[in-house]
């Protein structure tokens, strides 16, 4: 027997966290509402996604402000945010459900008891694609500065923000392999995890070295918000134009590549969340 995934629901905005961030925004100059309400009525979505981030950020103590060029002469950042002394930019997009669910084949909900088929990178070739063009934002500023990256589709946010796929945001697509002596029958060498660069954001192989790209953004924030909790992870980046210091946000962890590589192959460690 098959079971039917769920219909798609149409979005429905957190009213309490909708009304919470326009308050917020009202403290400002007036255009920034502006703006962000334009954006809600056209994208309620990239709308909320600001307005989560926004939440997360402030609930961890840090100080927001409005970033965004009013003028609209050059691209800045949603937001400036200081703790403890400490600066930092943060720009936010969203990756609507519908991107998602083209990107992962993944249904808005997954039925129950029902495995369904998804392309398990999808989610991370959609975050690259969103640091490719969020690159030239981030690297006009003189702090670090973090992309931010949400979606609300909810099987995405269950099956694919998790730590054991957004490690892969550093090594690339992994698979399993092994090295096989084809002049010695039977014989081959102990099976181990792979890595291929292939949509790793921060680096991409250039020759036989690794060779980093997109430093101006100094880290990931990745929101997986189509469940209750959310779900939010950072990623490092391993040479950044600016390094981010993670304490600045204690309880969310952060995914880098590991120290030492003595033996050749790339590592990853999560740290922080505490």
């Amino acid at each position: 027997m098959i079971t039917q995934a769920p219909a798609p629901r149409r979005f429905q905005p957190n009213p309490a966290l909708e009304h919470r961030y326009r308050k917020w925004l009202g403290q400002f100059d007036p255009r920034y509402t502006r703006s962000w309400e334009k954006t809600f009525r056209s994208l309620p979505q990239a709308a909320m996604c600001e307005a989560t981030f926004w939440k997360i950020l402030t609930d961890r103590g840090v100080t927001v402000q409005p970033n965004e060029d009013l003028t609209g002469a050059t691209k800045a950042p949603d937001f400036l945010c200081t703790k403890d002394g400490s600066k930092f930019y943060v720009e936010v997009t969203c990756i609507l459900s519908d991107t998602t669910a083209r990107k992962t084949s993944l249904p808005a909900a997954l039925p129950n008891r029902v495995l369904h088929p998804f392309d398990v990178w999808g989610f991370n070739k959609a975050v690259q694609a969103e640091c490719q063009q969020k690159v030239r934002q981030c690297g006009n500023v003189n702090a670090p500065c973090l992309l931010a990256v949400g979606t609300f589709h909810s099987a995405a946010s269950s099956c694919c923000v998790k730590k054991l796929l957004l490690s892969g945001l550093l090594t690339g697509n992994m698979s399993i392999g092994w090295a096989v002596n084809l002049r010695v029958p039977r014989n081959r060498s102990t099976i181990r995890q792979t890595a291929t660069l292939r949509n790793a954001p921060f680096a991409c192989a250039a020759g036989s070295s690794i060779q980093p790209r997109w430093m101006p953004i100094s880290a990931l924030l990745l929101g997986g918000f189509g469940v209750v909790p959310w779900r939010r992870f950072g990623i490092e980046h391993p040479a950044p134009t600016r390094a981010f210091d993670i304490g600045l946000l204690p309880d969310i962890e952060f995914c880098r590549l590991a120290a030492h590589r003595t033996d050749g192959l790339l590592r990853t460690e999560w740290r922080g969340g505490t």
